[in-house]
């Protein structure tokens, strides 16, 4: 390159990066504001022997040949075989939600006329001119990304580079605010992570998802551009936890479920959890051990009956048959389902041994069923955050009365977790909390009700963890196998002891690695004998710890039948409207639900609205995602609009139907 052609090169380049800091300054003055005074690391531009725009890390050239026809090339490759991340729904074979049932038949029906699962079809939104979602990991210099933009529409695209030496470089090839208007003009969004890990760029698409309609899972396309170490962990990640994503959205029927139970839980002056700045604990040293029922606790059963006068006990959920057989009595038990079928498995005690539940308190959702407590010596509840009763008591409550609880699902262990780590104890021990197995006939301890009774659910939940294939880290072995929820359980609970980070977390279980947790075999915990008794200084700190509702059944029934049942018609009324568009094709029907997002989302912003965006959001998504994934199924345009013509009246009967079902249940006691 002659010094006349070098000298254009270097100004198109300075004038690109300028225009670029221009826009970011405008739009995303975090950019503007990390890169106006950058200065680079081993990562530079340079012009190569072919007089091509280049890079150069730590002395080698990035690109092996020009890095424009390189991403053209890239892109051909990725075309042919994109990774893309999809969205199914497995169903049970008998559903009992009508929610359930209606989802069901609408992807019976795409399986019938398309002859193919849902999830298997890559290829098909490939060739749609817009895609919905997409993740690129590592820019380059961006070339691909301009040639991507070329072919295609792109809705949400998300740009994750780890290295700011790279993106600056990329700053000065092309030019962001083309691309960016692009994505606007259709209702997206053009979103850049620079310098983040792994952790931030999985959590990054969790809230796209959530800003933009977690309906958008049906398809995520993620597309890496370079290797390196930072983008390896990346793509590695967003495999692993991918299935998180459609993960804990609740749906209609279940909030009328919290809604009933709540109701019951405060008419039988069940104490709520009060905020954690109103809580004292007085024996916050003392060791708590939370007890599941993993395969593991069989291994140190022994050790906890002999040690448990000196400890704390806290049993959870079915590990309490387990720990009752071998005659150790928890100091409090936890639980968390809602359906009032998880009172069922309280047939398979003994006389005796119900004798034994009376004298033990127990801590539990706002959520669960009151028959059940009632089972104990004291009920004592935790409001869940996300949540239709939850939403009722706040509202109706002087502001910072009761904590709302995150991180308490999708396992009773992360029930437990929660509850120790709000009463304010600091030294917690894991036991027994797998969230894993070695042995897929071997998954819950042999002490429990998935190995002796008469449970009538045995058979069916040993057969989800036959077979099971994922695995995760162990925390003593390189290895255990997990499931989609044991795995969801690890991650959420990691979060929960971010969040914590003044309490000691250690696992004693043979099961799933939890970071942020300390590995500890239980026999070599150092137990020092109490002089004190326990089971007194705990029920101080339950009562203490736990306050009234102070509004009566009747008052919140008034405010029911009076503001929010005709204010909630009139959300259905208008939500249901955007079903009656005309929808002429699959883009048509994102931008569709995109809006209708938008609508249900803007309920969340307010204090008065929000009760209502509780019971809609859940089933929305449900179907959203559903209707969406079986529509890209259709090769055959006709036939996909007319299956999406009929999803979308199932989509409006359902939700006529949930308001029915709400006002004729929700004074009523729970179906299930």
């Amino acid at each position: 390159m002659n010094n006349l052609s070098l000298d254009m090169t270097t100004k198109l380049l300075r004038a690109t990066f300028l225009n670029n800091m221009e826009v970011f300054k405008n739009i995303l003055p975090e950019i503007y504001d990390f890169f106006k005074n950058y200065q680079q690391g081993n990562t530079l531009l340079t012009i190569d022997d072919d007089d091509n725009v280049n890079l150069v890390d730590n002395g080698n050239l990035v690109y092996k040949g020009d890095p424009k026809k390189l991403a053209v090339e890239q892109l051909d490759v990725f075309a042919k075989n994109p990774k893309c991340f999809s969205y199914g729904l497995e169903f049970s074979e008998e559903p009992y939600f009508e929610h359930e049932k209606v989802l069901k038949a609408l992807t019976e029906r795409q399986q019938a006329e398309t002859g193919q699962l849902s999830d298997l079809q890559i290829e098909v939104p490939w060739n749609e001119p817009q895609l919905d979602f997409f993740c690129m990991i590592g820019c380059g210099l961006g070339y691909q990304i301009e040639e991507l933009f070329n072919r295609k529409k792109i809705k949400i695209f998300y740009l994750y580079e780890p290295s700011a030496d790279v993106f600056y470089a990329a700053m000065h090839c092309i030019d962001f605010k083309p691309l960016i208007d692009k994505c606007k003009a259709i209702g997206g969004s053009f979103t850049i992570g620079i310098g983040s890990n792994e952790f931030q760029f999985v959590n990054q698409i969790n809230e796209l998802l959530k800003i933009n309609g977690f309906y958008l899972v049906s398809r995520i396309f993620a597309y890496r551009h370079y290797f390196s170490e930072e983008n390896h962990k990346a793509f590695k990640l967003i495999h692993e936890i991918a299935h998180r994503y459609s993960a804990g959205w609740g749906f209609f029927e279940d909030e009328i479920i919290s809604l009933v139970h709540t109701l019951e839980n405060i008419d039988n002056d069940f104490p709520i959890l009060k905020a954690n700045n109103q809580i004292n604990n007085p024996i916050k040293q003392l060791p708590v051990i939370i007890v599941g029922n993993g395969p593991s606790l069989d291994n140190d059963i022994e050790l906890l009956k002999n040690r448990q006068d000196q400890i704390i006990i806290i049993s959870c959920g079915t590990s309490l048959k387990s720990l009752l057989h071998n005659n150790i009595v928890p100091n409090i038990h936890i639980e968390m389902e809602r359906t009032a079928m998880l009172d069922d498995h309280y047939h398979l005690f003994t006389d005796d041994e119900h004798s034994i539940i009376k004298t033990i308190p127990i801590i539990a959702l706002n959520t669960v069923y009151t028959g059940l407590l009632k089972r104990f010596s004291q009920a004592y509840t935790m409001l869940k955050i996300n949540d239709g009763g939850m939403d009722f008591v706040k509202f109706l409550s002087p502001e910072n009365s009761f904590e709302i609880v995150k991180y308490c699902n999708p396992t009773v262990s992360n029930t437990a977790v929660m509850a120790m780590l709000h009463l304010g104890f600091k030294k917690i021990y894991l036991l027994g909390v797998d969230l894993g197995f070695v042995d897929d006939e071997h998954h819950h301890s042999k002490s429990s009700m998935y190995y002796k009774g008469e449970w009538e659910g045995k058979e069916e939940s040993n057969k989800s963890f036959k077979g099971a294939t994922r695995t995760t880290k162990g925390n003593f072995r390189e290895e255990v196998y997990t499931t989609q929820i044991f795995d969801s359980s690890v991650g959420v609970m990691e979060f929960a002891i971010q969040d914590f980070s003044d309490v000691d977390v250690y696992n004693c279980s043979d099961g799933a690695l939890i970071r942020g947790t300390k590995p500890l075999p239980f026999d070599e915990l150092v137990v020092k004998p109490q002089d004190i008794n326990l089971r007194k200084e705990l029920l101080h700190l339950l009562d203490d710890s736990f306050a009234l509702f102070s509004k009566s059944k009747k008052y919140v029934h008034n405010f029911l039948e009076t503001q929010y049942l005709s204010k909630l018609k009139m959300v259905i009324d208008t939500f249901i409207e955007f079903l009656d568009e005309p929808i002429n094709s699959r883009t048509e029907l994102s931008n569709m639900f995109s809006r209708q997002n938008d609508y249900i989302y803007l309920l969340s912003t307010r204090k008065d609205t929000l009760l209502y965006f509780r019971f809609m959001k859940g089933s929305m998504i449900y179907f959203q995602s559903c209707i969406m994934t079986n529509c890209a199924s259709y090769t055959n345009e006709k036939m996909r609009m007319e299956y999406t013509a009929y999803a979308l009246s199932e989509m409006k009967t359902h939700f006529l139907y949930l308001y029915n079902d709400l006002i004729k249940g929700y004074n009523k006691p729970a179906k299930v």
